[in-house]
């Protein structure tokens, strides 16, 4: 959770990596673009809301709306304070993330994903460890728990707990099919 503008600006920095850009993306504003600029409107968001700062609430409301602005034209929907730093997102189009997630650091997205509850049945959320690689379409849904480096594969859909490190995922439901030995 991001509380102070020195931690917003390590956090930036260590995700910026993520996203090297040259002058012709960013003159071009492809895709990349879009999602580095995303990103960055959800971490001042949660900077000025987790602030103790009072002065900072019209920031943060500004800086809100213009997140979920631009996240309706991308297609990304992501709650405050519920992914760690290291957050990667490939390719923008239906990304949703339940602010009541709990999410390690490292995590990427590949697009069409969904982390959340299952609604009505159950409002909690999944809970997600460092280093997670969603595939394009994969789905964590429920009270689940998964482990550390863990792969969801392309249109996996998780509503049980992995709790085995660097394993595989696929299917739906889905099953482990490898565990690396790390």
């Amino acid at each position: 959770m991001i509380t102070t503008y020195k931690e917003l600006k390590e956090w930036l920095k260590y995700e910026k990596q993520n996203y090297p850009m040259k002058l012709f993306d960013i003159v071009t504003r492809n895709q990349k673009y879009y999602n580095w600029k995303y990103l960055k409107l959800l971490r001042y968001c949660e900077y000025y809301r987790n602030s103790k700062n009072i002065l900072l609430f019209p920031f943060y409301v500004c800086t809100r709306l213009r997140r979920n602005l631009l996240g309706k034209q991308i297609g990304i929907e992501i709650g405050e304070n519920c992914c760690d730093k290291g957050l990667n997102i490939y390719h923008n189009g239906s990304i949703v993330i339940n602010g009541n997630s709990k999410i390690g650091m490292n995590l990427k997205l590949h697009g069409c994903n969904c982390i959340g509850n299952l609604g009505e049945k159950n409002m909690k959320c999944p809970t997600i460890g460092n280093n997670v690689d969603f595939g394009v379409g994969a789905i964590a849904i429920g009270d689940i728990k998964i482990a550390d480096g863990v792969t969801i594969g392309a249109n996996a859909t998780c509503v049980k707990d992995c709790l085995s490190k660097n394993t595989t995922l696929v299917g739906t439901p889905a099953k482990a099919i490898k565990k690396d030995n790390i």
